[in-house]
């Protein structure tokens, strides 16, 4: 774990708060597209084309390369003859990979449909005949979802065609089983779980189980704008056990939305629910595609200190004039790595003040939010902690000024703090050591179990020797954890 507690000797601002952090959230995976599997996943082909496209379905592995952790929609089939056709592509710039996605007609000579270039998590199936009347595809199944329930998704797409073909992203979370059949359009025959057109409710056929739609999303569109990059957000919308629509707050709060087990993401260059309106060679690049959870809001008092010295004494801070102000964290939920113990670090937005900044990394601990930022303008760096005082820095190179914010509650570790604190100390846990800074009175150090293993009495500052590991540090203001290294 990063060390919850830092000081930066530059000019910048400090920032403390008490939080109630709820970092539990689930995201998508490979979300921007940097991981590749170098190969492909099945598809089930159903038709009646040989003993490889069986009226039953028969898994057949897809050509080309395709995001990890997605599925696309690549074509290997059978009717007259067997057929392959790639339509998900790898692609790229100078610094980024993302995902080409592109409708393509699928067959020999002038006997064919076009097929749409799609991605999903579930897994895509096609019934192919030579009777084109009777072609269909879809998906079924997706990713098992612990029950989050996040606010929008947000992705980034470009297409430059300027034909009347709509793209397609679609989304939605569910709980439990919708059992419906697939295969021949209009006459479906084989039943599988899941189908995307059950739970979204369009399947023509009889839908059976347990299944409850939760939430759902949709978005159409055409050239996006200069035909650059777009990003774009889709908010979900919820529903009740009644299947009635319920505002956002609503569903997170109230019981009777029932939390969602699985999640499907289907991402179309083309018309994905109507085939007959697919063109050849519509074009979809897909970059970045997250979910959004709430942003949370955290309130305190913040106050300025002129740097015009090297440094300022945490006792000046202390003594000046406090005002209200709030941090906003927005996760937009994009895993960007995770480490050996399984935490996540992702990517938002953090406004404190007039401040904003982009493309914070936030690294979710158990009860942790390890916060940092870099760019020609701030840095940030430090963390939110759900049970007592921890420390967020924001540095601004330009300004002299450091800005400490601060809550209105002490911090709590179960150690019985030391009373007759005058200013708040400032404390960080070093290589090897632990620095205090600000504090007149008597600093010991336990372990985690309570047990003490220093005992020191510091005027101004000191460094104190430690152990590497989580240390509790004891002064006349408080107590609080430190990580040695």
């Amino acid at each position: 774990m990063r060390n919850p507690i830092k000081l930066l000797t530059s000019a910048g601002a400090l920032i403390l708060l008490t939080v109630s952090l709820n970092a539990n959230a689930q995201h998508l995976p490979n979300f921007g597209f940097n991981d590749w599997k170098g190969t492909c996943g099945s598809s089930e082909a159903f038709g009646t084309g040989g003993t490889t496209s069986s009226t039953t379905g028969d898994m057949r592995q897809r050509p080309g390369d395709e995001p990890t952790g997605w599925n696309g929609s690549s074509v290997n089939q059978k009717v007259l003859m067997e057929k392959k056709e790639t339509l998900v592509f790898k692609d790229e710039n100078e610094t980024n990979l993302y995902a080409k996605l592109q409708n393509i007609f699928v067959g020999v000579g002038s006997i064919g449909s076009v097929a749409p270039g799609y991605i999903t998590f579930g897994t895509p199936w096609v019934y192919a005949v030579s009777k084109i009347a009777e072609c269909d595809g879809g998906t079924y199944g997706g990713l098992a979802f612990a029950g989050y329930k996040p606010e929008k998704l947000r992705l980034k797409v470009k297409r430059t065609d300027n034909n009347d073909e709509d793209s397609y992203v679609i989304a939605y979370m569910w709980n439990g089983t919708f059992k419906s059949k697939v295969g021949k359009l209009g006459a479906p025959s084989q039943e599988r779980e899941n189908c995307d057109r059950a739970i979204l409710g369009y399947a023509t056929d009889d839908v059976t189980g347990d299944g409850v739609l939760v939430a759902s999303l949709e978005k159409i569109f055409r050239q996006t704008a200069n035909s650059d990059w777009e990003l774009i957000e889709i908010p979900f919308q919820y529903f009740d056990n009644s299947k009635n629509s319920v505002d956002f707050d609503q569903a997170d709060y109230q019981q009777n939305v029932i939390e969602p087990s699985r999640i499907n993401v289907v991402i179309c260059s083309g018309n994905y629910k109507d085939r007959s309106k697919l063109v050849n060679g519509t074009t979809l690049w897909v970059d970045d595609v997250e979910l959004v959870y709430p942003t949370k809001d955290y309130a305190g008092k913040c106050v300025t200190v002129d740097l015009n010295e090297d440094e300022v004494s945490a006792r000046s801070a202390a003594n000046s004039e406090w005002s209200d102000a709030k941090m906003t964290v927005e996760d937009y939920g994009n895993v960007v790595s995770t480490d050996d113990t399984g935490h996540k670090t992702t990517t938002g937005k953090v406004t404190l003040g007039k401040v904003t900044l982009d493309g914070v990394k936030l690294t979710h601990y158990d009860d942790y939010l390890w916060l940092e930022h870099n760019d020609d303008n701030y840095t940030m760096d430090g963390s939110l902690h759900n049970n007592g005082n921890y420390l967020v820095y924001l540095d601004q190179p330009s300004a002299n000024q450091r800005i400490k914010f601060a809550d209105t509650q002490s911090a709590t570790t179960g150690i019985e703090s030391v009373d007759g604190a005058e200013s708040e100390p400032v404390v960080f846990g070093g290589q090897g050591y632990i620095s205090v800074a600000g504090v007149h009175g008597m600093v010991s150090l336990y372990t985690l179990t309570g047990a003490k293993v220093a005992e020191v009495y510091v005027e101004g500052e000191a460094v104190i020797p430690a152990t590497a590991g989580i240390v509790i540090v004891a002064t006349p203001a408080g107590a609080v954890k430190c990580n040695v290294k």
